[in-house]
């Protein structure tokens, strides 16, 4: 088997998805999750070894992820086989994707596609409405050592779910999948989606290196699409990004007692005041005084 395979394989192994994310706080659970979604693994591992020989499901499906990646703990994909099966067993059916990522890369079992095609329908037929960490790992799983367009498309479909529960991050990954589908016109909305979503929504710091290579591919796309399709990406961009703000604006006016008929009239009361303090801002005067323009009505 050539370098470039276990090349590819470890970097496949680099980007399954987080586990935190994908966990309930379940409080009988809630120890073994705090350390693992703090990133705590040396504790984590001790603390769900301990919760899985009491017969906790999820702890069994952290371990097997701690093995899985080798977190914590040296990386054993029978180890890890051996815990996910036992979460499976024991009703936790989040823990099918990694049990997937085994069988999709052969890792301590023989490499066999359809069932880990299988694994992830499984897995995806339980999700729940707002852990979507099924549909995630699949796309990123699809995507793996593979040129091969249906399964690129795929990915970008599951991409485009991801984002319409309002997983704003995957903009990025369906981004990549556009360009590798020569989608550049689309490729580039997703892509200034994304810089304009992180700037104003995103952990930056957790979001840095996909964001500097956002901006690169946004400088490599100008020279590539045309300029209406760059205006009408930049200003499609822009509209959703102030649509999220919108309803993330409508929501926070409700919680705090507004009437639902008065929060239109709200909201446009605060963008006037956001314009009139950026103008204010872009035009000081002297000593920072605000310039302020004559009136042509007389």
């Amino acid at each position: 088997m050539n370098l470039n395979f276990f090349r590819n394989l470890f970097f496949c192994l680099g980007t399954v998805v987080s586990v935190g994310a994908a966990v309930a706080g379940d409080i009988n659970n809630d120890t073994c999750f705090r350390a693992i979604s703090e990133e705590r693994y040396d504790n984590a591992f001790t603390l769900c070894e301990n919760e899985t020989e009491k017969g906790d499901a999820q702890a069994a499906m952290h371990l097997g992820y701690m093995y899985l990646k080798g977190k914590g703990t040296v990386r054993d994909w029978d180890q890890a086989r051996k815990y996910l099966e036992q979460a499976v067993d024991s009703g936790n059916v989040m823990a099918y994707r990694y049990l997937a990522v085994l069988y999709w890369n052969g890792l301590g079992v023989p490499r066999d596609v359809d069932k880990a095609r299988d694994l992830f329908r499984q897995c995806l037929r339980f999700e729940p409405g707002e852990d979507l960490s099924c549909t995630a790992q699949f796309a990123e799983t699809l995507t793996f050592g593979s040129n091969s367009r249906d399964s690129i498309r795929e990915a970008a479909d599951l991409y485009q779910t991801l984002l319409k529960n309002r997983n704003y991050e995957y903009a990025y990954h369906l981004a990549r999948q556009q360009l590798e589908l020569q989608e550049n016109a689309e490729a580039f909305k997703n892509i200034e989606f994304f810089l304009m979503w992180s700037k104003r929504y995103g952990n930056l710091s957790a979001l840095r290196k996909n964001i500097s290579s956002a901006q690169k591919y946004e400088n490599s796309l100008r020279g590539v699409i045309s300029d209406s399709d760059s205006r009408n990406g930049f200003n499609w961009a822009r509209d959703l990004v102030y649509a999220i703000n919108h309803a993330d604006l409508s929501r926070e006016l409700l919680l705090l007692g507004y009437d639902a008929d008065a929060i239109p009239a709200e909201i446009e009361r605060i963008k006037k005041n956001e314009l009139r303090r950026k103008e204010e801002k872009d035009n000081p005067g002297p000593e920072g005084h605000v310039i302020l323009q004559q009136s042509t009505d007389q």
